[in-house]
């Protein structure tokens, strides 16, 4: 990938490392004192685990760059996607056999989504509420049927395996594209180690839900636009893996107006390009051909869930106006109220609902003031930073039955008591400070690339995302790829410097 140095790009850039740097001082002076949704006991201690990690940063950037004859030797290194794929694939073993060890069944929407796939009809109003979930139970029903698992329990299991696959499988073609993106074997282990002790082996994989499975269209989509293809290939691959994503999870649209917004801005070739009419006209088809057949099998997964016995009513829908809402509700600091979803499911119209939820946010907005605001976008802001392990054990009534037997690694994660502070929880929150540091760190680099830009503009716009919707830390999980290699990218610019 070449350099960017289009003045546009490197504003949107700023604007996203700009917000990256008020957070890090956010998540780091605020957990201790205020009150905001999901707010762990760990999360009170991140200033010492943002400077225990920062430390830590500097020593093995300091390490790495007086060590130039190794990491030469391992970039010319001929065999770096032999080798990471093994790497993946021994980490993926260990996440299987953990997943065995101490699997169990979780309540809310997970419980829900598995048990409409072999029970369809089971919740008769929950996918009229939230359609969304539509797709989900689409593959879950697929994946239950195509291994002959009827009972609960069996397709249960069944999923979780199948999400960490995901999981793994996304974590390496971000590895690949960051090798791509840098030329740098170096980067890409790198990128490699952070993701597989924060991301292959987190507990999150326990979960059989969108956070796992939606992890794999962004993940691809990056894998695709590093890949050396035309772009009359590139472009609809592209957008067809994104907007497919989209039903999965929404969010994953976000990435696709980032690549937009970066390639529109990035270099003069939309100017070259509509001279020529013919070829401007083809890249439209080819993107407007990605978008028809992703919307067109995001169709069919829902309508699959619809069609085997899952009753919806599109009336009932909630609507971007009903999260618009709970977002900006005090007394849930942004995050899930009960309250909203009944008064949302009290209102039977659909439009009427649409302009009641609107109308409640408005007079919010109205009545906290500036100072209101300012509040709970900080609050927000913690919901979805403070927390390095994605909301872990914050969902609902979370152990519902423990099925694996292996107390140790039950010890580890947590599993079974949801107020038990898990070794693992110290854990990733000292990763995630690396993280997050990592993020603000890449003010120092100088060769950024477009598919560096690309990351940065999509995870600034999920954060905005989550600043104006419903929050929490566990929307970012389908992101933990996206924010590894920014991270990276960070820690190996402060690395140049020292060189």
């Amino acid at each position: 990938m070449c350099k960017e140095e289009n003045p546009v790009v490197k504003f949107g850039r700023g604007i996203a490392l700009s917000l990256f740097s008020i957070t890090l001082l956010i998540v780091a002076i605020f957990p201790g004192f205020m009150w905001y949704a999901t707010k762990k006991q760990v999360a009170v201690w991140n200033v010492w685990f943002i400077l225990g990690a920062a430390v830590l940063g500097v020593l093995l950037a300091f390490v790495l760059s007086k060590g130039k004859k190794y990491t030469q030797k391992l970039n010319e290194q001929p065999y770096f996607y032999g080798w990471t794929l093994g790497i993946v694939a021994l980490l993926t073993l260990v996440q299987q056999w953990t997943i065995n060890q101490v699997w169990f069944v979780t309540g809310w929407d997970a419980y829900g989504a598995v048990q409409e796939a072999v029970s369809p009809g089971y919740y008769a109003y929950a996918y009229s509420y939230y359609p969304n979930n539509l797709a989900i139970v689409g593959i879950f029903r697929f994946l239950s049927r195509m291994f002959g698992k009827s009972d609960f329990y069996d397709a249960y299991l069944l999923i979780i395996h199948v999400g960490g696959l995901i999981v793994s499988l996304s974590c390496l073609l971000v590895v690949y594209a960051a090798k791509r993106m840098t030329g740098s074997n170096c980067v890409g282990y790198a990128v490699l180690a952070l993701e597989g002790i924060f991301i292959i082996l987190s507990p999150q994989c326990l979960i059989p839900y969108t956070d796992t499975y939606g992890m794999l269209a962004p993940a691809l989509a990056l894998f695709l636009y590093t890949a050396p293809l035309s772009r009359y290939v590139k472009a609809p691959a592209v957008t067809l893996v994104l907007v497919l994503g989209s039903f999965i999870k929404p969010n994953a649209i976000i990435v696709w107006i980032a690549l937009v917004l970066v390639e529109l801005f990035s270099h003069n070739w939309v100017m070259q390009l509509c001279s020529r009419t013919v070829s401007c006209v083809v890249l439209a088809v080819t993107i407007l051909a990605g978008i028809g057949v992703g919307s067109l099998l995001g169709t069919q997964l829902k309508a699959y869930s619809v069609r085997t016995g899952t009753i919806s009513d599109a009336e009932l829908s909630m609507s971007a106006a009903h999260y618009l809402m709970m977002g900006w509700n005090e007394q849930g600091a942004g995050g899930y109220s009960y309250d909203d979803v009944e008064f949302s499911t009290s209102i039977e119209a659909y439009e009427e609902r649409v302009d009641k939820d609107f109308e409640v946010f408005t007079d919010r907005i109205r009545k906290m003031g500036p100072g209101g605001v300012v509040r709970q976008l900080v609050r927000k802001t913690l919901s979805n930073y403070a927390d390095g392990s994605g909301s872990w054990k914050k969902d609902g009534e979370f152990f519902q039955e423990i099925k694996g037997e292996n107390g140790t690694l039950q010890a580890l994660y947590g599993i079974s008591d949801a107020e038990y502070v898990a070794p693992y929880e110290y854990g990733a929150q000292l990763l995630w400070a690396l993280i997050l540091c990592g993020l603000v760190l890449q003010w120092l680099a100088q060769d950024f690339t477009k598919a560096s830009c690309v990351v940065n503009v999509a995870l600034l716009g999920q954060s905005v995302f989550l600043l104006l919707f419903e929050c929490r830390a566990r929307y970012f999980i389908q992101f933990w790829p996206y924010f590894v290699l920014a991270a990276v990218l960070g820690w190996q610019a402060l690395a140049k410097k020292f060189r």
